[in-house]
């Protein structure tokens, strides 16, 4: 009780004082700055540990008090000749369980030898002054956003005096109340609330007022550092400056700053090794400030790395340009023989040879620059070396990019024309994947169930284009795709759809048309509406398979492939593949594609076999319709994203061989 009356009796007399009189006070070096804790906490008076480190809690529990705890070290950014002219702890509260008003206050804790990870109610530090401030919070039950700030100025001035290091606790008046609540404020570990902080306005009679370093400093180069000393008081002062570079002293020296004056002083700083570097400028006893800087190598020196790296790429990129570059001029001229129409592509194409000629007159230019340094022994174009040799490389390899988008489409040109077709034209084969019938597996998901993988292989692999429908079939919309894919619906095709798909066919477009399962309802029928008059047939049933599985019966490998159709030249005897759907019946024209093992069967929804084991149930099958082509494969799951993508990355060869033969570029 004596301290905390000595404490109490202080506190009284430095209030007193009017801030006009005291030596060297000028608003012109006032300065405000905002503290983080270095250790917050809160405890628990029946000895229960909160181990969620994101919130403080103040209030009851039935009785028990809970008190947080905050730590500040203030003389990292305050120096101890300072005058503070207002300290404010500002807590940000979230949460209020329960329907008290509380009465919070906040105490000046003098033992600071705790940290917030080992902090119990039975260590917690009894040296203690206050309350300092209170602060009535009046909040309704539930989630809240309120800042509450203490008024802590005079234990703040008197601690950065002695250690420069502040800690207090918060107290609710409703603390020994049998009944459940409490405040959640953020700490300083909490992710969407304001933290906690220490709020100080001060002034120092003599300050740094500014430190200028460069934001980047270059390695045994000359940086300056420009350091501006304020004397705010009436009367002149000698001082003793300190330039620091990482802890070493640049300048030790005295310096007399002029009464309501300032003085600049300069300092040629050349780093000798890159990172991170301390500067520190401080007057001796007053005031200081520090700043990080960031030590770069000179940029010739850079310049000279990145000239080496570009060249590799440029030689790199030069070898795998060449070859296809010799296919370009190759089909080119063959395009103009046949008199194929470039179509979208004429400026594209037409633009390689100019392209290829600027990466011919960079990279000239570089080895021109290179030379002239090396004769001279100058460093200084070292730069616009590299800038050339990087334009180079970059324009290799989007000329390369362009020629490997180019040449598929040019070589399938060319092979209509040599194969009699008139009125050629370079396109891109366009992909249309259907989701206007509430599918199950559908492009638009973004999650197992959608088509990222498939997508991204159609456009990287083959290089084609691929859209997605969301609007009802219509033929006006077919005839500007190539292939038209299909999942199984949950939303009945029309009969207009149905007729429009087959008008495509027809006309020479291709359809790829999965099915489902028996849990895939009646929608087969749907399917059977598109492809049943060229003797294809989805079965409402499942394949299964006892042995050949993937863990289940129904989720057996497929392994049996018609290896004599075009559509299957990516696969082999040995390859197996993970499926899950229906089987398929065929007749007429429509040749098989792929089989269940001997020992697959398939079963309807009421558990009924209906393909016996040996029988090898077909579920996948094709047919030529018209001018156009039709694969149906029983399975949706399969070009889908399921199972870590393991569906479509065992089914691609087969789907690559099928979307190519659709296309007519088998």
């Amino acid at each position: 009780m004596k301290r905390l009356a000595l404490f109490l009796i202080a506190v009284m007399v430095l209030s007193a004082i009017p801030l006009t009189g005291i030596p060297g006070a000028a608003a012109s070096v006032q300065q405000t700055v905002k503290i983080t804790p270095t250790d917050d906490t809160w405890i628990d008076e029946g000895g229960w540990v909160d181990y969620k480190t994101y919130r403080l809690r103040v209030g009851t529990y039935y009785g028990s008090e809970e008190r947080p705890y905050l730590k500040f070290n203030i003389s990292k950014y305050i120096p101890k000749a300072a005058v503070i002219l207002k300290a404010t702890l500002v807590l940000h509260a979230y949460n209020h369980y329960g329907k008290l008003s509380h009465n919070v206050s906040v105490y000046g804790v003098l033992d600071d030898n705790w940290n917030e990870k080992t902090l119990r109610w039975s260590n917690q530090p009894t040296d203690v002054v206050g309350p300092l401030s209170w602060v009535i919070i009046d909040l309704p039950s539930g989630n809240v956003n309120a800042d509450y700030s203490w008024d802590v100025t005079d234990f703040v001035a008197d601690q950065l005096l002695k250690d420069g290091v502040v800690s207090f606790y918060l107290h609710s008046n409703n603390s020994n109340v049998h009944t459940k609540d409490y405040i959640y404020f953020a700490s300083k570990e909490n992710k969407y609330n304001p933290w906690p902080c220490l709020e100080i306005e001060y002034y120092v009679p003599i300050a740094v007022k500014d430190l200028q370093v460069p934001s980047r400093a270059i390695q045994n180069y000359d940086n300056k550092i420009k350091v501006v000393l304020e004397n705010g008081g009436k009367a002149a002062q000698n001082v003793t400056f300190l330039l620091y570079i990482d802890g070493k002293a640049k300048i030790n020296k005295t310096i007399e700053l002029p009464a309501g004056g300032e003085k600049a002083v300069e300092y040629i700083w050349r780093p000798q090794t890159t990172g991170m570097h301390e500067v520190k400028a401080e007057i001796e006893g007053y005031d200081f400030k520090s700043k990080e800087v960031e030590v770069i190598p000179h940029p010739d020196k850079i310049a000279r790395i990145m000239s080496t790296y570009y060249l590799g790429m440029y030689m790199r990129e030069w070898k795998s340009l060449n070859p296809l570059y010799k296919n370009f001029t190759g089909l080119l001229e063959k395009i103009r023989q046949y008199n194929i129409s470039m179509g979208e592509f004429e400026s594209e194409i037409l633009s390689v040879e100019g392209q290829l000629q600027l990466v011919k007159q960079e990279y000239q230019k570089y080895i021109s620059l290179k030379r002239y340094s090396e004769a001279t022994g100058s460093t200084s174009l070292s730069f616009a070396a590299m800038r050339h040799i990087r334009r180079a490389a970059f324009l290799s390899r989007g000329i390369k990019d362009k020629l490997e988008h180019l040449l598929p489409l040019m070589q399938t040109a060319v092979k209509q024309a040599e194969s009699g077709q008139t009125g050629v034209t370079i396109r891109v084969t366009k992909v249309l994947i259907d989701a206007s019938h509430g599918q199950y597996y559908s492009p638009t998901k973004s999650d197992s169930n959608g088509m990222s993988t498939l997508i991204g292989k159609i456009e990287n692999d083959l290089g084609w284009k691929v859209d997605i429908n969301t609007e009802p079939i219509t033929y006006a919309k077919l005839k500007n795709y190539n292939i038209l894919i299909i999942t199984n619906p949950s939303r009945d095709i029309t009969d207009d759809e149905a007729q429009a798909i087959q008008k495509f066919v027809e006309n020479g477009g291709g359809i790829f048309i999965l099915g489902e399962s028996y849990y895939g309802n009646v929608y087969y029928k749907s399917l059977n509406k598109v492809v049943g008059k060229y003797g294809i047939e989805f079965r409402n049933d499942e394949l299964m398979d006892d042995e050949k599985n993937t863990g289940r019966p129904w989720f057996p490998l497929v392994g049996i492939y018609n290896l004599n159709h075009p559509a299957m030249k990516f696969l082999n005897e040995t390859h197996e593949m993970l499926y899950n759907g229906d089987t398929l019946d065929i007749s007429g024209g429509a040749v098989w594609l792929i089989t269940g093992y001997e020992t697959a069967y398939a079963e309807d929804k009421d558990k009924n076999v209906v393909k016996e084991k040996g029988s090898k149930p077909v579920v996948a099958a094709a047919v030529e319709a018209g001018d156009g082509r039709i694969v149906a494969y029983g399975s949706s799951k399969a070009i889908s994203d399921a199972y870590y993508q393991r569906y479509i990355n065992t089914n691609w060869p087969f789907v690559k061989g099928v979307l190519l033969w659709l296309a007519h570029e088998d």
